[in-house]
């Protein structure tokens, strides 16, 4: 972090494995903003435990399971070793037709167990 910032974690924070506040090895992440800027949540790729997670900063590490989350496998419930994660943001208004960028992604070190992120 910049020299005085402060760090949070949003996603995990305790230790490998499959519980909410778990997670096992996360590949990617995707921020899910609002129409101001803020981030309303985190999307991380839970490699390890086969699923993504989705991650809201006030809820202190928790997260619930949005795709996967039900073994490896090829059913419609499973996921097989997922790396990444993209969103696509919605509006409820017209936007004029123009080229939107792609939404933020960023991935974390190999074999870390949370998502920490930072305050200037």
């Amino acid at each position: 972090p910049a020299e005085g910032g402060a760090c949070t974690t949003v996603a995990g924070g305790h230790g490998s494995g499959r519980a909410a506040n778990q997670l096992s090895n996360p590949s990617g992440v995707a921020l899910e903003q609002a129409a101001d800027g803020s981030v309303v949540a985190y999307s991380v790729v839970d490699s390890g435990n086969h699923r993504v997670q989705r991650c809201a900063p006030a809820e202190g590490g928790a997260c619930t399971t949005v795709a996967g989350g039900h073994g490896s496998g090829s059913a419609t419930n499973q996921l097989w070793f997922p790396t990444g994660v993209a969103l696509e943001q919605v509006t409820t208004t017209p936007a004029p037709m123009t080229t939107t960028p792609a939404p933020t992604t960023t991935t974390t070190p190999a074999r870390t167990t949370s998502v920490t992120t930072t305050t200037a």
